[in-house]
């Protein structure tokens, strides 16, 4: 699901832009190339607003928000992650409304389009949220080149500190997901930086019914959708039995009756 804003990113003179850019000077053309992406798995609603106090992107009910005249891009992943991607060169503030009970695990991300990835990651973990639960969070504009990531985030007054800063480059860890039988289809996995979540899905068919996801030998769900926090590489396997084909039995019945002919 991608907002309508994200198509406005790459208008149809992106060549003539980046001449201009090269016509730039050469601290310019590296600021352009990086941007800052906002990651929220949890329950919640999020609005993001700019330092002139407008809104510039919402994801309401898992659904982003069309804003008019905004430039932001906001979408919902494959995985269910509700991400923001925002120049680094405006103060934004993140209004956080909970929607449910559960808990809300974010990153902060630099990315560097000249390199390709991630440059610092930064993670906050299980944050207790409940329905109208309130976090605000700001992210500060870079002022140079070059500049750390600065995000505070604030819930009922207090500030909540960073779980930890992960390194974009030793910190990628793989998820591989197997079905104990040939005939079981499952979907998901792939390469994830620590903090991020991946979600698994497996599809019951008329030959197998599901049991559930397990690691290590451990049951951990048994719904056929399962979204988990990556920490580790970690090998999730979907578990399925097969069905058993009911034989159909046939009922005869003799029936003998006394006959009256005489011989």
């Amino acid at each position: 699901m991608y907002n309508d804003n994200a198509s406005r990113l790459f208008a149809p003179h992106f060549p003539k832009t980046t001449f201009a850019w090269i016509k730039a000077s050469p601290e310019m053309i590296t600021r352009k190339t990086t941007y800052t992406r906002v990651i929220y798995n949890c329950p919640v609603d999020i609005k993001v607003y700019d330092s002139s106090n407008c809104l510039v992107a919402a994801i309401v009910n898992n659904v982003p928000q069309d804003i008019p005249n905004s430039t932001i891009s906001s979408y919902v992943d494959v995985n269910e992650q509700k991400i923001f991607c925002l120049p680094d060169d405006e103060n934004y503030r993140f209004e956080i409304t909970g929607t449910d009970i559960g808990t809300m695990t974010c990153s902060y991300e630099d990315y560097d389009f000249s390199l390709g990835r991630e440059t610092k990651v930064e993670n906050y973990y299980n944050i207790p949220v409940d329905r109208g639960t309130k976090i605000t969070a700001t992210i500060k504009a870079k002022k140079f080149f070059k500049e750390q990531l600065d995000v505070s985030l604030l819930k009922d007054g207090k500030i909540i500190n960073a779980s930890e800063n992960v390194d974009p480059e030793k910190d990628m860890h793989i998820v591989t997901v197997n079905s104990n039988v040939e005939t079981g289809v499952v979907l998901g996995g792939g390469t994830f930086i620590k903090g991020k979540f991946c979600k698994v899905t497996a599809f019951e068919s008329d030959k197998n019914s599901f049991i559930g996801w397990y690691i290590n030998g451990k049951l951990v769900s048994s719904e056929l959708e399962y979204r988990f926090l990556v920490e580790n590489d970690v090998t999730i396997v979907g578990c399925f039995e097969e069905k058993k084909l009911l034989q159909k039995s046939s009922l005869f019945q003799l029936v003998i009756r006394k006959s009256n002919t005489k011989n």
